[in-house]
């Protein structure tokens, strides 16, 4: 069998893989309404500290689903825990970060976000002077200690988590980025929304940092900076796949690099569309540029368009 069977094959294996982890992940054993413990869901009040408590009980339980119930969820940071999936239902929605991430997870496994509800970063709150090309933003932190860019919240963050699950919702409106998959392993992204406005500077798409097995299946990426954007600062990227999805940005569409300090390999992007981007597929590999092995590209189409907005 020639290579590219043998790559297909394994493609095929890690799909069904991937689709199984996802619904063994919506099939958990007990099922926690944050409604349960305090939250109101109004849009104006806090829900941070109920909603952690459910996610807490979840996984001292010994894991679960978290329900939103229809309703809007205003929290700061909350932390999704191992064997915890937050299960989103159609009408609701989990708003406003004021600091780093509106979810994160740390060293955690078997967890997810699901259902068909949104996680809204409410980016433009933090647009100080608007401008259709690139807005002038501000920062979370006003006391003058922090500056720049990361001082943007971001929306969803997992790092060094095994056994992700991001299926069937809508990431939408982050201050800076919105997903982040840094150091993990065994990730699936399906059947997605991950969007931004265009005029908000730096607000990239998926980031996979140091990740190996990730599939990104049947996803909509909308955004005004990188689409996917592959970086290797502390270990390589491995085992990505990206299928059946669109890629809507005026940046790059798909970025290797500006880190790229360990391997890119076995890297697949297949029956993707390609949308209004000014660069398509980049290569910047600085900080002493490793090496890229097995990168198939595939039915991959590139439509321009000329903005007038």
């Amino acid at each position: 069998m020639s290579r590219m069977g043998v790559f297909l094959g394994l493609l095929l294996v890690f799909t069904l893989l991937s689709i199984i982890q996802a619904e063994s992940n919506t099939q958990a054993q007990a099922v926690f309404s944050v409604t349960d413990y305090g939250a109101v869901g109004d849009g104006e009040t806090y829900d941070t500290h109920h909603i952690q408590a459910a996610i807490d009980a979840c996984h001292i339980a010994g894991g679960g689903s978290v329900s939103f119930p229809k309703g809007r969820y205003l929290v700061a940071t909350i932390f999704l825990k191992s064997f915890v999936t937050l299960l989103l239902d159609l009408d609701s929605t989990i708003l406003d970060p004021n600091k780093w991430f509106v979810v994160l997870a740390e060293n955690a496994s078997s967890i997810g976000i699901t259902g068909y509800g949104t996680i809204d970063g409410q980016g433009e709150k933090f647009i100080e002077t608007f401008d259709k090309k690139k807005s002038v933003m501000k920062s979370w932190n006003t006391t003058g200690a922090c500056h720049g860019d990361k001082c943007r919240p971001r929306l969803v963050g997992f790092l060094d988590c095994k056994n992700v699950t991001v299926y069937g919702v809508e990431l939408r409106i982050p201050a800076i980025s919105n997903l982040h998959i840094v150091r993990c392993d065994n990730t699936f992204i399906g059947d997605s929304t991950i969007e931004s406005y265009f005029y908000i500077p730096q607000n990239h798409g998926i980031l996979i940092e140091d990740s190996i097995n990730t599939f990104i299946n049947n996803t909509l990426v909308d955004n005004g900076g990188n689409a996917i954007t592959l970086k290797t600062t502390k270990g390589p990227v491995s085992n990505l796949t990206v299928a059946y999805s669109e890629l809507r940005t005026k940046l790059s569409a798909i970025k290797f690099g500006s880190d790229g300090r360990y391997d890119f390999k076995g890297i697949a992007f297949d029956n993707i569309d390609i949308i209004g981007s000014h660069r398509g597929i980049t290569m910047q590999l600085n900080g002493g540029g490793r090496f890229l092995y097995n990168i198939y590209i595939s039915s991959v189409k590139d439509h321009f368009i000329v903005y007038t907005k």
